[in-house]
């Protein structure tokens, strides 16, 4: 359900800072990008236990968990410090 309310609001905030004769553009290759992710995570996790040699879904979903707030940090970080032009109104 969360996936669905963050793939929304993404696709919202895309149809509010693309041009409008970009948006079908913009908005398949969401769409693209987000269906990818939906099918590739089952691989990601796997391939973390594979890594590591464990049955253990805790460590994959640790791992996984903590690749996503460096890259939140990253990301907090770039609209902070860096500030794009696409985001200044």
């Amino acid at each position: 359900m969360l996936d669905t309310i963050v793939v929304s609001y993404i696709l919202n905030i895309a149809t509010e800072i693309s041009e409008p004769q970009n948006l079908n553009v913009v908005t398949s290759i969401l769409l693209i990008g987000s269906n990818c992710g939906i099918f590739l995570a089952p691989v990601a996790l796997g391939s973390v236990n594979n890594l590591f040699n464990t049955n253990s879904p805790g460590l994959s979903f640790l791992i996984s968990g903590i690749g996503l707030l460096l890259i939140g940090g990253i990301g907090i970080y770039d609209l902070r410090f860096i500030g794009h032009r696409i985001f200044r109104d």
